[in-house]
């Protein structure tokens, strides 16, 4: 069979597509860089004969090609191809499909069609493919744009025109020869999202799919095919991630031969559209290939987010230390609280203050005063701009917290504009945290978001935005009729908010928020430049989190808050430091707790824990993941930062549930400059005194109860180890050749064997974060 061969390249990858004489896209092979001279044919799936009820695709007698062996880029019904399609339209004559290659090319950026769809910037090249329907005519486009650094090829699939009704269109269909593939994805909900699932694929159809409204926290749209043998350092893989905010669905389907149809885009569940003169455009979808393990794949999907989806102006600057308010007071607030939050703020090195919900009229609890811009005189006299103020005379910045896509039901919307409001007419609309979605699909509702938002924007110095996001949607109809695109509307509706608004204030710094994770995804991250992980604030559940979203977006676009303890969502009572050192490595780092009522002690190791920060910060926006292997540590994970530019590292290692059993605890390798020496240090451990309970009884005068009024003074004011004059330090000079074979041996932990300078008080759900710097 003739082919014409079309060979796409990144920095470490081939992608091979072939137009055979069918005049069908086939993919030939997706996988580590080819040579440039290689010969292509090579890579043909070879068809010699017919096996049993095949169906034959030319009808011909002495003819062996078949669809339903061959790896397409697209999928479709009715001329033998009977795996799952990527496009399916209903049309005269039918569902049959059948496209074929009219043109093909490279083109430049006039010739990609645009809507308010966000697409990656930066790309190296754009490459199109244009088919057409030999049964409905339906003209159909497929967008490749390369991005070789970060071996990322995006793809995506427009419908130029045609006549019918499109039911589903998934911006990616990949056929790939299984490779003892495992898939890896991620399930969770509210509070407690990102948990990971890895199994082997058999045979029929994976499926992971989200109806919500949102992109979710039940499943993140992104997932890996890895080989049974890939871990994290080694071994073949492919990741997919969409860049798109809506209900998805990916879905990997093992067919009866041993090969793999990926395919990944909009949810058709409750999709379709007719088809008119304009083109309707799928989101993008980002594919990368590693054979470098897991890790390997992040570092492709970590270059890809911070150099070509978050905005150039936030994707590698450092973010400002900020204190948060929710989790100190809630709703219940007024401005001498507030500005002595910043007092206590400013005085440990905080750098942002942001005022989160009811701070607008009417918002005293869920119940009321959502879709509301008007501030609340009697909490805050001064207005926004007297915070604002009041912050930069204390040398800081000042944030504020939206909930614009929502409205509560005593708002004069309902009866002044009540088609503003996701509902059916005539049917009383359900409920999410007592409030309503408003209809984004309407233009009437983007500006009235646009003009509010800005207006407040505009009234004081306000350097941050907390975007929030707080139901489900439910109820939904559209006033114009367009029931099957009512989703992928609502996203537009998004989408053109945010572009007006941060055209608008590009300096601003822009987190998402949505009940924490249910909108973590590239869409949002492509306005947005960190994202609000969870609700969850408990320092040992965002290590899950944060090292599962890791596999496909990097640490620095992760919002993570030191919060109070016990935590306000487990009551898991954990030290200030293991708190501080879960939530310092993420991009978004702050405290969410009430600063004036932190002992004497804690408020001097806060001060001396963000300087540090500070000084180590520009690694978590500038450096490059690791996921670590710990050999040798039961029920423990490790994961580092290595910087790009000033060669300092940082190192976490979270333990789960402890064991009595002593263990040598060797310090994961970490690949540094073999003929370097560095230095590997801690923050000064510090421990209550409270820690120990009973032991206290063996060591106090009996008069002293290890759990009475004086143990509990002396914890607000003195470790454990300063009280006993012993300081626990870990401090290494160690060679690069050291800690790239994982030699170094650590102080060993707490085993009820005593209190030493090289005994490590770790407790269940600690972590130690060690900071490594290169000697001259």
């Amino acid at each position: 069979m003739e082919y014409k061969y079309i060979h796409l390249k990144t920095n470490d990858s081939s992608y091979v597509l072939a137009i055979n004489k069918y005049g069908h896209l086939e993919n030939l092979y997706y996988g580590a860089k080819l040579a440039l001279n290689e010969d292509l044919s090579i890579l043909v799936n070879k068809q010699t004969n017919m096996q049993g009820t095949t169906t034959v695709y030319s009808g011909e007698k002495d003819d062996t090609y078949s669809l339903d062996f061959v790896n397409l880029e697209l999928g479709t019904i009715g001329k033998g191809d009977y795996r799952r399609p990527s496009l399916l339209i209903e049309h005269d004559l039918g569902f049959a499909s059948d496209f074929v290659v009219k043109k093909h090319g490279f083109a430049g950026r006039e010739a990609l069609l645009v809507n308010d769809l966000p697409i990656p910037h930066g790309y190296d090249e754009y490459f199109y493919v244009l088919l057409e329907d030999n049964i409905s005519k339906v003209k159909v486009k497929l967008d490749y744009l390369i991005f070789k650094k970060a071996n990322v090829i995006a793809r995506r699939l427009v419908i130029l025109s045609g006549k019918g009704k499109l039911t589903k269109a998934a911006s990616v269909n990949l056929d790939l020869n299984n490779n003892h593939f495992e898939v890896f994805s991620t399930y969770g909900t509210w509070a407690n999202e990102v948990h990971a699932s890895r199994h082997k694929l058999v045979p029929g159809v994976f499926e992971v799919a989200t109806s919500v409204g949102p992109s979710s926290n039940r499943h993140n749209p992104f997932i890996l095919l890895l080989n049974e043998k890939t871990d994290l350092h080694k071994g073949v893989g492919y990741g997919i991630n969409l860049i798109y905010s809506g209900p998805f669905k990916t879905s990997v389907e093992l067919t009866f031969d041993n090969r793999v149809r990926l395919q990944h885009g909009i949810n058709d569940e409750t999709f379709s559209k007719v088809l008119d003169d304009k083109p309707f455009i799928t989101p993008f979808a980002a594919l990368t290939f590693s054979d470098k393990g897991e890790n390997g794949l992040s570092h492709n999907f970590h270059r890809f987010v911070m150099d070509h989806v978050v905005r150039y102006e936030y994707a590698r600057k450092p973010r400002p230390i900020l204190l948060n308010n929710w989790e100190a007071t809630y709703l219940t607030f007024d401005e001498v609280k507030i500005k002595k939050l910043m007092r206590e703020a400013s005085k440990l090195g905080i750098e942002l203050m942001v005022l989160d919900d009811g701070w607008f009229i009417n918002r005293d609890n869920d119940f009321g005063g959502l879709g509301n811009y008007e501030v609340n005189k009697k909490k805050l006299p001064h207005g926004l701009k007297g915070l604002s103020d009041y912050a930069s005379k204390l040398g800081m910045a000042f944030g504020l917290w939206f909930e614009p896509e929502m409205v509560s039901a005593n708002h004069p919307i309902f009866t002044e504009n009540p088609e503003w409001v996701v509902k059916i007419p005539g049917i009383k609309p359900s409920t999410g945290r007592h409030q309503y979605s408003l209809n984004l699909t309407l233009k009437a509702v983007q500006d009235y978001i646009v003009e509010n938002v800005s207006k407040v924007l505009k009234s004081a110095d306000i350097k941050y935005v907390k975007w929030d996001y707080n139901r489900n949607l439910s109820d939904y109809y559209s006033p114009n009729g367009e029931f099957g695109t009512f989703f992928y509307d609502y996203t537009l509706g998004l989408y053109a908010i945010m572009h007006r608004l941060t055209k608008a204030f590009p300096t601003i710094l822009w987190e998402g928020c949505a009940s924490g994770g249910n909108r973590f995804d590239l869409g949002i991250l492509s306005f947005f430049d960190q994202i609000w992980v969870s609700d969850c604030s408990d320092a040992y559940e965002r290590i899950r989190m944060h090292t599962n979203l890791a596999k496909a977006y990097p640490l620095s676009v992760m919002s993570g808050h030191v919060s109070a303890a016990p935590n306000h969502q487990l009551l898991r009572d954990l030290p200030l430091q293991t708190r501080f050192n879960n939530a310092f490595m993420s991009g978004g780092f702050g405290y969410e707790l009430d600063v004036n009522n932190l002992t004497p002690k804690d408020k001097r190791e806060i001060k001396a824990y963000n300087e540090i920060a500070k000084a180590f910060r520009s690694v978590l926006m500038d450096g490059t993941y690791y996921e670590l292997t710990l050999s040798s540590a039961k029920d423990k994970k490790a994961y580092a930062m290595l910087g790009d530019r000033d060669e300092n590292a940082l190192v976490l290692i979270s333990s789960g549930v402890h064991s009595p059993l002593p263990e040598v605890l060797k310090f994961p390798a970490i690949p540094v400059k073999e003929d370097a020496t560095y230095e590997v240090f801690t923050l000064p451990q510090s421990t209550n005194i409270s820690t120990f309970g009973s032991l206290l009884n063996m060591v106090l005068p009996k008069f002293i109860k290890h759990d009475g009024a004086l143990i509990n003074y002396l914890d607000k004011r003195n470790s454990a180890e300063a009280l006993v004059k012993i300081e626990v330090l870990e401090k290494y000079t160690v060679s690069g050749k050291a800690l790239r074979s994982g030699a170094l041996t650590l102080y060993p932990e707490w085993t009820a064997t005593g209190f030493s300078a090289t005994t490590r008080i770790t407790r269940d759900f600690t972590s130690v974060l060690y900071f490594i710097t290169k000697k001259d």
